[in-house]
């Protein structure tokens, strides 16, 4: 069977779902007749506020926004790969981004989660990336996570180390900390966004980091 066919078969569901909130699995799930199991839903899918814990059986590609804020996964996996619009998984129990979308067309947000690096974070993102209220103390090869961020990246004051990363990441506008972050973080901060919004030069913006006594957040 060639790759084309595979893609004619897969089952398409026009308009959004909402899933509701009683809701504790979405295997076997069926909308207007139509097993959602890995289907290509292309409006809204909302299964925020629900009682599940996996989002295996769910759809694989989204064209609209993807909302399983408030509910007991623990996991991304099983969820869409392909989201066109914004992605929102806060509040939740995962512990890491791994198995989650590659592609996101507006914002991603994991706020009020466990998740402690940015491994398995989408490589485009088209909107704000935010990440406050998480695990995470160091953006180590961020840029090897995440290719293009089309606005601002909103970090937790947990983050003091190895931010240098953002300035490969196009399309970035700034980075921003939680209104708790240290004196030192907010001087980072500066630092990187003059550079961002101006000559995006990782080698000026590291020796100026270095020369501020940053050297932690000088690094990669």
């Amino acid at each position: 069977m060639k790759l084309i066919d595979l893609f004619e078969q897969q089952i398409v569901i026009e308009g959004s779902i909402i899933i509701p909130q009683r809701t504790i699995t979405l295997v076997g799930y069926e909308h207007q007749g139509k097993p959602i199991a890995q289907a290509k839903v292309l409006g809204d899918f909302y299964c925020s506020r629900t009682q599940i814990k996996s989002l295996e059986g769910g759809p694989s590609w989204i064209g609209g926004y993807f909302n399983c804020t408030s509910t007991r996964i623990t996991s991304l996996k099983g969820g869409p790969s392909y989201v066109g619009k914004s992605f929102e998984c806060s509040n939740t129990l995962i512990e890491s981004l791994e198995g989650g979308p590659r592609h996101v067309g507006g914002m991603f947000s994991c706020v009020h989660t466990g998740i402690e690096s940015l491994q398995g974070a989408p490589s485009w993102v088209g909107g704000n990336f935010i990440c406050w209220n998480t695990k995470i103390k160091s953006l180590h090869n961020i840029h090897k996570q995440i290719k293009h961020i089309d606005d601002t990246l909103f970090m937790s004051s947990l983050v003091k180390s190895h931010i240098l990363g953002v300035m490969f990441i196009t399309g970035l506008k700034s980075i921003s900390y939680t209104a708790d972050a240290t004196k030192s973080q907010k001087q980072a901060a500066v630092i990187i966004n003059k550079h961002l919004a101006g000559d995006r030069n990782i080698h000026l913006a590291q020796e100026e980091l270095i020369e501020g006594g940053l050297s932690e957040f000088a690094k990669l």
